[in-house]
């Protein structure tokens, strides 16, 4: 998508992680939680990724940079916390010729997909805006979409600021944004710190948008495949849906489980057809399973390479080993070398190809 360009905000403080480590360094199975949205920008094939960092970018940068190399990735630094209006503000001097629409995705929100993204693209054509909405039970802290009397999307109003009949609307505003570049050159300039937090608010740019040719264009999406990550608890749920999406691609693929939900898969490992996983099974990492194996339960398989046939006994544990194929390998045996430290990930097994499926499509 040559005109498109994908802004990832991503420069907040994540005081409620109560840390002083980045909020987007924080692992969810097997990636950093930065990570995850920015995958799934660079899945849509965009013309550019431009991640805006504040607190913590020294970290960070190297993080992403070493994750996605040599993709289109770009980074904007925002040095004042003036809110997500002028987070964008800080990403449009990054932005090539060519580029006619801006996706806005945030940083913490690692559930998002592509296949909404790219539905919200072909429904918003040309007009200015489009976003994704979601109806939930309990709006909480987030912002509610207002419409009008015909269902269209006139504006966006922030919960400090509502009043309490806004309170009690449940549509709200995951912050999934598609904009018209010209367009939103133009809101930006327009933006004013007139509101509870005296910050720049992206969501202003909504009700100026509703008043253009086409208006807003809006997508409701499931708020589950939307939520951000705020604090410790929503980390591990988000960890849990993810961990569930891959047990189930891999089961899609040939793969059985047996008991899933106490089956740990991380994101990079690579099983192939017929492989059988153990309860309480936890491959991490590299890791890479040959087709037709056998990991017994218990089994901690980190940066390991199984060969195709090899039967796993029980609560092995194993860190950069290589197993070879049709290999047996006894009840509680010690693999490999000692894991690395936190300050030193494992890099990627070489070698050949394990005669996998490959990793399931997850961004």
């Amino acid at each position: 998508m040559h005109d498109l360009a994908v802004v990832v905000l991503a420069a907040g403080k994540g005081t409620r992680m109560k840390s002083r480590r980045p909020k987007l360094l924080f692992d969810l199975a097997g990636r950093p939680l930065g990570a995850w949205p920015v995958a799934t920008a660079l899945a849509l094939r965009p013309r550019l990724v431009v991640v805006v960092v504040g607190h913590g970018r020294e970290l960070v940068v190297p993080a992403l940079r070493a994750r996605f190399p040599g993709a289109p990735l770009r980074f904007a630094v925002q040095r004042e916390q003036l809110g997500t209006g002028h987070a964008l503000r800080c990403a449009l001097p990054a932005l090539p010729r060519g580029v006619r629409r801006v996706l806005a995705l945030c940083g913490d929100a690692p559930l998002v997909r592509p296949e909404p993204l790219r539905a919200l693209l072909a429904r918003t054509g040309r007009r200015p805006l489009g976003l994704l909405t979601s109806v939930v039970a309990d709006p909480a802290r987030y912002g509610r979409i207002v419409r009008d009397s015909r269902r269209r999307v006139v504006r966006i109003v922030e919960h400090r600021d509502a009043d309490a009949a806004e309170r009690r609307l449940r549509e709200v505003n995951p912050a999934v944004y598609l904009f018209d570049l010209a367009f939103l050159r133009r809101a930006l300039r327009r933006l004013r710190r007139a509101n509870a937090q005296h910050e720049l608010y992206l969501t202003d740019v909504v009700a100026r948008a509703a008043r253009e040719p086409g208006g807003v264009a809006d997508l409701p999406t499931p708020f589950d495949d939307l939520r951000g990550v705020n604090d410790r608890r929503e980390l591990a749920d988000a960890e849990e849906a993810l961990l569930d999406r891959i047990r189930r691609r891999w089961m899609d693929g040939g793969v059985t489980i047996r008991q899933p939900h106490t089956v740990r898969i991380d994101v990079d490992v690579r099983l192939g057809r017929d492989v059988e996983l153990g309860p309480g099974a936890r491959l991490l990492g590299a890791t890479v399973v040959g087709r037709d194996a056998v990991v017994g339960a218990g089994c901690v398989l980190r940066d390991t390479r199984v060969g195709p046939r090899a039967v796993l006994s029980p609560y092995v544990l194993a860190t950069g080993a290589r197993i070879a194929p049709g290999a047996r390998v006894e009840p509680f045996a010690r693999l490999g070398t000692p894991p690395p430290t936190p300050d030193h990930p494992p890099s990627s097994p070489g070698g050949e190809s394990p005669d996998s499926t490959g990793s399931p499509t997850l961004p």
